[in-house]
């Protein structure tokens, strides 16, 4: 996690690792010099991640409930878990957490089940 507070460096040249699950691994040399503060600022991005959900009815709707943005097919996600919502009229709601993983295709298939009421 960030910042970071690292001392007791010996001066000249290193290299530097950032890495943090679901992001792509950056590496950044850096000189350090005696008597001096270095201060780095490193962004990292998130991995890519490919997949596909597949839902029964079609047309049932499709929510991710821990995520703002509302769903679509082909919307980006980061790896992480998700917590899917699926839902139609005369059919029980299925709610589900997912993995979506990087480095895979992630596929998802869900069918709901009718209400017998």
């Amino acid at each position: 996690e960030s910042p970071q507070d690292i001392s007791g460096l010996n001066p000249g040249e290193i290299r530097i690792r950032v890495q943090k699950e679901g992001y792509k691994t950056v590496y950044q040399n850096t000189r350090i010099t005696s008597g001096e503060i270095n201060i780095l600022s490193i962004i990292l991005d998130p991995e890519i991640t490919t997949g596909s959900l597949r839902v029964q009815p079609e047309d049932a709707r499709i929510r991710i409930m821990n995520i703002r943005e509302p769903f679509y097919q082909g919307i980006d996600l980061a790896p992480g878990k998700y917590h899917l919502e699926i839902s139609k009229d005369g059919f029980k709601t299925h709610n589900e957490w997912v993995q979506i993983l990087a480095g895979i295709t992630n596929k998802f298939k869900i069918d709901l089940k009718k209400n017998h009421n």
